[in-house]
Formats: structure tokens, sequence, C-alpha cells
């Protein structure tokens, strides 16, 4: 009798650690903060004995020139463990939205996942090289995810028509302040065109990724690889759509149009000057070979002091930098409305000062 009790209770026991276990990936909500304003992921072990969510996205404030290196482009970031509870906690403090997306997966799955975030948590691996657009938090859960399924994970690969530049734009709609600086200083990898692996550098592009991807079963039947969405919390924030840059720009041109004072110049020039040294110092992928500094043209530093004979032949070179910046806008395909804007401002601004100097008009204030 006591042999088919505690045989019983065994499997019991066994059939409830089984069910318990599960592996799932959290979605963390954007906020009205600079850091969260692309929101988050992480992703939930549950075994029965603990439970724990790997997040990808740790990093060290305190580290050493820590400002200097995220701009560089060497400032590494970490895998972390941290209580299933803290973690939904955290996020609940700052009002974001918090959904679980459980995955399909065989019980042997879950283990070779369990062991492969524990394996590059408690060596070197933990540690890696964080480049914004190819290698963060949710790119590192897609290829543990990846690597576990193996052939069986099934994506519907297709080629997007949106741009880096333009899912950028679309989730920064609720932060449009960060939008004029993110598309100044974003390079010709902005217009590089997704796909349903690029995609993936955004949290909220991980989970319809994993929503839409499918997973080949025993039977040879594909079944969906997210078998459940839980919502644990509604987000707080009171998000809005603005326009904050549109207004920016619209001022800028109102004061280039009031003012016509050269000394603007110098602005767009210092601004050319920073996405020079990010294009030659900076490893960081997204900053290279930016066309924006044919707009912001660090030339127009010499328009501002230049002696006056020699005033003309340098206007004319520069404002050959901004007419071209026109071509590459229309041919590469820079979807962001105002870069144009401000180009034709300076344009404007240019044109009168060269009527300035041809003919001696007081249209430019000095």
């Amino acid at each position: 009798m006591r042999i088919i009790v505690f045989t019983t209770l065994f499997l019991i026991s066994a059939f409830a650690l089984h069910a318990q276990r599960k592996v799932s990936v959290i979605y963390c909500g954007i906020g009205s903060d600079i850091y969260t304003v692309f929101g988050h992921t992480g992703i939930r072990i549950s075994n029965g004995t603990s439970d724990v969510v790997y997040n990808f996205g740790t990093f060290d404030p305190s580290t050493p020139h820590f400002i200097s290196k995220y701009i560089k482009g060497n400032l590494d970031y970490s895998l972390s463990v941290q209580d299933y509870n803290q973690f939904i906690s955290s996020y609940i403090e700052e009002g974001r939205e918090i959904t679980e997306h459980q995955l399909s997966l065989t019980n042997q799955e879950i283990i070779n996942i369990e062991a492969e975030l524990a394996t590059i948590y408690n060596s070197k691996s933990k540690y890696y090289r964080y480049q914004f657009l190819k290698n963060n938090c949710s790119t590192k859960i897609f290829e543990v995810i990846q690597q576990t399924l193996s052939k069986r994970l099934i994506q519907h690969k297709v080629n997007l028509k949106s741009t880096y530049r333009q899912s950028l734009n679309e989730i920064l709609k609720y932060n449009s302040f960060l939008r004029l600086p993110v598309n100044c200083l974003l390079g010709r990898m902005g217009e590089n065109h997704l796909n349903s692996v690029s995609k993936v550098y955004l949290p909220d592009s991980l989970i319809s990724e994993l929503e839409s991807s499918r997973v080949l079963s025993e039977s040879s039947q594909n079944t969906a690889l997210v078998i459940s969405k839980e919502v644990k919390f509604q987000s707080t924030n009171n998000l809005k759509v603005t326009y904050t840059d549109f207004i920016i720009t619209a001022l800028f041109l109102l004061v280039i149009i009031v003012f016509r004072s050269k000394y603007i110049l110098l602005f767009t020039a210092s601004l050319g000057m920073v996405i020079i040294f990010l294009m030659v110092f900076s490893l960081r992928q997204e900053f290279a070979s930016n066309y924006n500094v044919f707009l912001f043209n660090p030339i127009d530093f010499l328009v501002v002091f230049s002696p006056e004979k020699y005033r003309k032949q340098i206007l004319i070179f520069s404002l050959f930098f901004n007419v071209l910046y026109v071509i590459v806008f229309c041919f590469i395909g820079i979807n962001y409305l105002p870069l144009m804007i401000i180009n034709l401002g300076i344009i404007y601004l240019k044109s009168r000062m060269l009527v300035n100097v041809n003919y001696g008009s007081q249209y430019i204030k000095q």
C-alpha cells in the first residue's frame, strides 16, 4: 500500500513539475524617460523550483568613462538574473505595460535553453559589446531561441518596406523630442530595409516576430511558437503622440527667415563637427557614413569667418553640398521631412548671403 502511495505522490510531483516548467518572453512597454523609450524584453525560466528572468539589458552606469564609452561604441552590456517577482515589480513602479508570451517548447528544449542561459551567465560570455541596431537585449534573446529550436523554428522570412529610420521614428512618436537628434546622428544604415531577423532589434518587433513564427512538431504539423499571451500590467503612463521635432524645425526656419544672420551657420557647422567626430571615432555602426554632414557642413565656419574677398567662392562651394543633400535625400530615400526643411532653410540663408556678396545688398544681418 505504501509503495502505491509513494508512487502516486512521485508521479503527481513529476507531473506538477513538468506542468510548471515553462519559458516565456516578457515585454516591458515604452515609458516617458529617455532610457525607456524603446521598451525592454527579458526571458523568464520557470522550472517549478525557481522562477527567474534573464536580462541581457544590464549595464553599469558607474563604469569609468561611461558616457564616452557609450558614444564610442565600446561599452559592454551584460546578462543578469533577477527574481521574477522583483523584475515585474520594478516595471510596475515605472507604470509600464507588461505582457508575457509563453513559448511552445518541449521539456528538453526548456532544459537546453535554461542550461544555455546559465552557461552564458557563468562565463565571460555574459558580457557583450552593445550595438543598438544589431546587438542588444532583444537580439540576444532571439539568438538564444533560434539556437535552441534549431531546425524546428519556421520563420516567415520577408524583406519589409520599412527601414531602420522609419521604425525608429515610429516608436519615437511618443517621445518626438528625440526624433530630431536621432535622425541627425543616424547614418547610412538608417536607410537599410528591415527583414524578419533585423527588425527584432526593437522589443515590440521581437514580440511580433515570435507571434508570427511557428514550430514544426513531431507529426510534421506547424504550430504557433507563442502559445499564450498574458497581460501582467496595463500601462499607467499617459503617452501621447507628439510632434515636438516638427515644432523645433519650424522655429529654426523662422529664426533663419527673421534674423537672416550668418552666425546661424556656426550652430549647424558645430553639429557637422559632431557628426564627423562620431563617424571617425565611434565604433557604432549607426553613426557610420552619415549623409547629414552635407546638410550640417563644417565648411560653414569658413563662410562666417572668411575674408570678404574669398566669401563668394566659399559660399558657392558650401551651397553645393546643401544642393547635393537634396539629391542624396531623394535618391537614397531619407524618410524624415524635418531634415529636408532645415536644409532648404540653410539654402535660403546662403542664397541671400550670396546675393549680398554679389550686389552689396543688406539682405543678411551681420
